[in-house]
């Protein structure tokens, strides 16, 4: 923490001194500026635990997991082979902020498990699988959209909350507006691009980016931007008279 600190600090008066950030962009934009570096500094950030189960033993995740499942929640756990792994530095700005976003949705449960601990439990390196009532004990991978290395795919915003959603069917950005929506700047501009057009290029542009996510050949950020878009058009074709008595 006291290095998260300090680095932020010495970032804060460079960009400051040799920008003028705070005076030009305003001092709350540079604060979450620097909030976003700080979280993607550590695997666990201060209060991390407050609202992510932290998995030690293979009877610990199995009761986790039955006791979540059992009940109807959607349970996202994340394996990291060493926190100190560039991988998980990578992937932990998305996951804090996924975690933290669905904090309060009692439909939804995450875990963490560090396989330097000692443990019981089986994998090497970094993955993140969900459990529902209709997985196994053993739970299912994400789902992949490219062929890159999977860390990367994570670090995405996008596609980590493409997981989070589709699997549990709750969705922080509503077309719809409703249900205390979060959506983020690049969502609410999309929304506002195409929510007044027609199913019929809602559905070509969707069929359009289905076939672009499928080939799996973007890079994980191209994957992100795609499947942010799918996602939201999904919404809107859903939210239409016609296309929701054809769905």
């Amino acid at each position: 923490l006291k290095t998260n600190l300090l680095v932020c600090s010495l970032l804060s008066a460079g960009v400051q001194r040799r920008a003028g950030m705070c005076g030009r962009f305003g001092c709350t934009r540079l604060a979450a500026l620097l909030a976003t570096i700080s979280a993607s500094l550590a695997c666990y950030p201060d209060g991390h635990f407050d609202h992510v189960k932290r998995v030690l033993h293979l009877d610990d995740l199995n009761s986790f997991v039955r006791s979540k499942t059992g009940s109807g929640v959607a349970l996202f756990v994340r394996w990291i082979g060493s926190e100190s792994s560039e991988c998980c530095k990578r992937q932990a700005s998305a996951w804090t902020q996924v975690t933290r976003a669905y904090r309060d949705n009692p439909l939804i449960a995450f875990g963490d498990i560090n396989l330097e601990d000692p443990s019981e439990l089986d994998g090497s390196s970094f993955t993140v699988r969900y459990f529902t009532n209709e997985t196994s004990i053993k739970g299912v991978q994400c789902p992949r959209s490219t062929k890159g290395a999977f860390c990367e795919e994570m670090a995405e915003l996008e596609l980590l909350r493409h997981c989070v959603e589709a699997i549990s069917g709750q969705a922080l950005c509503r077309a719809d507006g409703g249900g205390g929506a979060s959506c983020s700047e690049r969502q609410a501009a999309f929304l506002g691009k195409w929510g007044g057009r027609g199913l019929a290029e809602l559905t070509r542009e969707l069929e359009r980016l289905t076939r672009i996510t499928m080939e799996q050949r973007q890079s994980a950020k191209a994957a992100a931007s795609a499947m942010m878009r799918a996602d939201l058009l999904t919404q809107l074709i859903q939210a239409s008279p016609t296309g929701g008595a054809s769905g």
